[in-house]
């Protein structure tokens, strides 16, 4: 039992933890490596796995192989987009392509900061874009001009255009796809009308030439109505087919028109009669 009319050293009551505490038991500071928590002294790697040194505030100092954030120590393995090897308690040293390293240690997405963006050195200097349809803004007029840096359509496919925020689109009557700008026929031919679909068709419209930021759903360009002399045959997508138009003769020999599916030959070519 205590007497309260005495000086008493904290250690003795409250171990060999604790540097300084108060008259009802209570610890206020303790040794490196431990910080008081409900009165006593708890070693930090309780407060926070991996860390070393820390304070009732949180860690500052962490142990190998992993990194500062918010007060707390977090593995590497969990900090995307460092490079193996060179996360540390400072946080990352390098960063892999796509990411660029912050001020606080942090690897950043390129992309995220600048739409279309693939490498940088900063969040305000992109080196390369995702898409050969694009180029890195590095006039400062045009960085004022679209109120960013990142990268803007560079217009050079036929039959491109690049709209008010830079991003690539086409003239009228065409599709945007990864092979650049192109009519129904071109993409399916013998195909009359198209329109543009959800479900996949094999011809998804290319976005990666979209720098606007909004987040954009992936439709796909899809055959509406097919020339008479052929047929609209559904993609196997497994097998990375797309929609095609091919012509009735390849299913009836002399075969002219045989509706939307090929479901029968209701008409023979000039050259061929029922």
């Amino acid at each position: 039992m205590r007497d309260y009319y005495q000086c008493f050293d904290c250690i003795d009551y409250l171990g060999d933890k604790c540097l300084k505490c108060d008259a009802d038991d209570n610890c206020l500071r303790c040794i490196e490596t431990y910080y008081p928590r409900q009165g006593r002294c708890a070693h930090c790697s309780q407060y926070s796995p991996g860390c070393l040194r820390c304070t009732p505030r949180g860690c500052i100092e962490c142990d190998v192989d992993f990194y500062m954030i918010n007060g707390r120590c977090s593995k590497c393995t969990k900090m995307v987009g460092c490079m193996p090897g060179y996360c540390g308690a400072g946080g990352c040293a390098r960063c892999e392509k796509g990411f660029y390293l912050s001020s606080k240690g942090d690897c950043i997405s390129c992309s995220g900061k600048m739409p279309g963006c693939s490498a940088c050195d900063s969040e305000k200097e992109c080196t390369e874009c995702s898409s050969s349809f694009l180029d890195p803004i590095v006039d400062p007029l045009q960085i004022v001009r679209y109120g960013r840096a990142g990268c803007r359509c560079n217009g050079k496919a036929q039959n491109m255009l690049v709209d008010a925020k830079g991003s690539c689109t086409c003239k009228k009557g065409y599709y945007l796809t990864a092979k650049g700008c192109h009519t129904c026929s071109e993409l399916i031919p013998n195909c009359q009308m198209c329109y543009l679909a959800m479900s996949n068709t094999g011809i998804p419209i290319y976005n990666d030439a979209d720098v606007s930021g909004s987040s954009k759903r992936t439709y796909y360009v899809e055959c509406g109505r097919c020339e008479q002399e052929s047929y609209k045959k559904r993609p196997d997508i497994s097998k990375k087919e797309q929609t095609t138009c091919p012509l009735c003769d390849t299913v009836w020999e002399g075969c002219g028109s045989c509706g939307a599916y090929a479901t029968r030959c209701s008409k023979c070519s000039p050259t061929h009669q029922y």
